[in-house]
């Protein structure tokens, strides 16, 4: 069983938020991802989001925020 690690990018739920997200960690257990995401201005902000097991939509960045389903 999985613990919440720092993972590469092939770990990870699949979604268009690894191109613009950093730091990504995912907990199997928990279905937790969270990583710091950057912001339109260039900040980068810590979010997290619980992806349920079945999935199968993109996970996007939306200004700095995690979301399933896009923009």
């Amino acid at each position: 069983m999985k613990t919440s690690t720092q993972l590469r990018a092939g770990d990870a739920p699949p979604g268009s938020y690894q191109n613009s997200c950093r730091s990504i960690r995912f907990s199997e257990q928990s279905r937790a991802l969270d990583a710091e995401c950057q912001e339109m201005n260039g900040r980068w902000s810590p979010d997290a989001i619980i992806v349920p097991p079945d999935w199968s939509g993109d996970i996007a960045n939306c200004n700095g925020m995690l979301v399933l389903g896009g923009c």
